[in-house]
């Protein structure tokens, strides 16, 4: 077997790196991260709990319409998507913006609730950027 470097990544990954330093370095993956499987646990099979908790929140007038998707972060990590299409210029005037922030804080909180050990993104969205909307 050639010469090699096992690393021990941050997120859990293990890659074994050639010793070889003159020759482009191919990393391959040895055994899937521990924590993979405790996220998919977590991760609700239907997101209907999750639309069911938010449709009973105070939503500022500027929020059109919600939707709720599993996803993953940047990591790779299992989390929700929560997107807000809001009224075109809703985030331009301080008291307006200041309610959104509000609405996304009461959003991650809600979230969490149902499901406590995934992060919640909560990202904004012009009625244009939602095809969902001209259907209806």
């Amino acid at each position: 077997m050639q010469p090699h470097w096992t690393l021990n990544l941050s997120n859990g990954l293990k890659v074994n790196v050639p010793a070889d330093l003159d020759n482009p370095v191919t990393l391959t993956l040895l055994e899937q991260p521990r924590h993979a499987s405790k996220h998919n646990q977590t991760m609700p099979s239907s997101i209907e709990t999750i639309e069911t908790a938010l449709k009973n929140l105070d939503w500022p007038t500027e929020v059109i319409h919600f939707r709720v998707m599993p996803g993953q972060d940047a990591n790779g990590e299992e989390a929700i998507w929560v997107w807000l299409t809001v009224q075109p210029g809703a985030a331009q005037q301080p008291r307006q913006r200041q309610q959104l922030l509000d609405c996304k804080r009461k959003v991650q909180a809600v979230v969490s609730q149902q499901v406590p050990n995934l992060w919640t993104y909560v990202r904004l969205e012009n009625p244009a950027d939602n095809p969902a909307l001209e259907q209806a």
